[in-house]
């Protein structure tokens, strides 16, 4: 089977569980074309279609070969566009745009028998791939995460979940939001998937020290640097661990548009020899940071437009290396951390918080070891295969 997934951009380090998706569905034997609306900020290990600016030739040509092979269809999916507009010029130039890259992609992948058409993220990929739906006359399915659902408005939700053969979110917490947003005779399409790490490959800590007995204790995290992360807040609490009887540094791995703010923070508030930022980096070189970490700190919030994390898989590759963990109880967190069993949770936006639980962890090697070995054992049922052979099951049967 051919499938085209339209995706916002790729490959990135932030969503590499999409290349992983993708790498275990074309071992699957499922055929995979990649159409991407953006590079992304790694290199391509495989074929990838991107799209094209908009004034750029080769999209008018596009257009002007699709006219020819649709004829009518071409211009009543145009005239549907136009239509959902309700005659608000910024809406209109968005759905032209949206328009014009599907037209672009529809061409070319003309030469293939795509059968299907998938997009991550409900937001302009999905948008993409209804319309490219719409022009092959094939079925669409999508999967929602975060900031694509608590962004987007539910009469938008409604209408691509409505149009789409299927729906896979990466949570029970998205799953039954999204539920409520649609009929209760469409209720049935939407389908929880977590992503899956590939447990085998991340190397396991062999022990813990006893962090008391240690001259130095490494925190780390690793995440956008945006809001929703709740990274102003670790630094909060890093200003109070400074005042602890212990030697505590931290480690934060990512980029974003917090950056200068946060780096505003350190140093302002003399914390560059305790915090480090580091940029992005390959899966296989964070490997290191993890075994090097004595605590993985994520203390995610509900961001002021209502974006959120869903269950980043920074958490599941942290609990694969057997690091112990403190996060927030926010979103579908609590569906891997089990507070007090595979980690510890604590509520968002609370810098005194996550300064006791670090040092709770710290002074109960016991804990620590409790957490470490329980998620070690509860990570084995999030494996990226039970998500590709329950993918593989809705490709199948749609």
């Amino acid at each position: 089977m051919h499938i085209a997934y339209v995706l916002g951009q790729f490959p990135s380090y932030t969503e590499t569980f999409i290349a992983n998706e993708i790498d275990e569905l074309h071992a699957a034997g499922l055929n995979i074309c990649i159409l991407s609306l953006n590079k992304g900020s790694l290199a391509a290990n495989t074929d990838v279609v991107y799209d094209r600016d908009f004034f750029d030739g080769a999209k008018f040509r596009a257009h002007l070969s699709l006219i020819t092979r649709l004829r009518v269809h071409y211009f009543r999916i145009l005239l549907n566009c136009i239509i959902k507009c309700g005659f608000n010029l910024r809406i209109l130039l968005k759905y032209m745009k949206n328009f014009s890259s599907a037209v672009y992609l529809v061409e070319r992948i003309k030469a293939l028998d795509i059968k299907h058409v998938h997009a991550h993220f409900m937001s302009t990929p999905t948008d993409v791939a209804m319309i490219l739906s719409m022009l092959l006359n094939i079925p669409l399915s999508c999967t929602g995460h975060a900031n694509d659902i608590y962004t987007a408005s539910e009469k938008d939700l409604k209408e691509k979940m409505a149009y789409s053969k299927f729906v896979v979110t990466c949570t029970a917490f998205n799953k039954a939001y999204l539920t409520r947003c649609i009929a209760h005779a469409q209720q049935g399409k939407i389908h929880h998937i977590y992503h899956g790490i590939h447990v085998s490959k991340w190397i396991r800590k062999k022990g813990l020290e006893e962090l008391t007995k240690k001259d130095k204790i490494n925190l780390l995290l690793v995440g956008r640097l945006v809001a929703k992360k709740g990274i102003d807040y670790l630094l909060e609490a890093m200003l109070l661990l400074r005042q602890s009887d212990y030697s505590i540094a931290c480690t934060i791995i990512g980029d974003g548009p917090q950056h200068p703010s946060l780096t505003q923070f350190i140093k302002q508030h003399k914390l560059r020899d305790l915090v480090t930022i580091q940029t992005s980096m390959p899966q296989d070189h964070l490997q290191k940071y993890y075994l090097e970490a004595d605590i993985f700190v994520l203390p995610s919030l509900i961001a002021a437009d209502g974006d959120r994390d869903g269950l980043p898989n920074v958490l599941l590759e942290a609990m694969a290396v057997g690091v112990p963990i403190i996060a927030t109880d926010v979103s579908a967190i609590g569906e891997l951390i089990q507070d007090e069993r595979t980690g510890l949770l604590i509520h968002q936006r609370d810098p005194q918080a996550i300064a006791r639980a670090v040092i709770r962890m710290i002074e109960d090697y016991q804990l620590c070891r409790n957490l470490s070995e329980a998620g070690k054992q509860h990570i084995e049922t999030f494996d990226i295969q039970e998500s590709t052979n329950k993918l593989l099951h809705l490709f199948n049967g749609n």
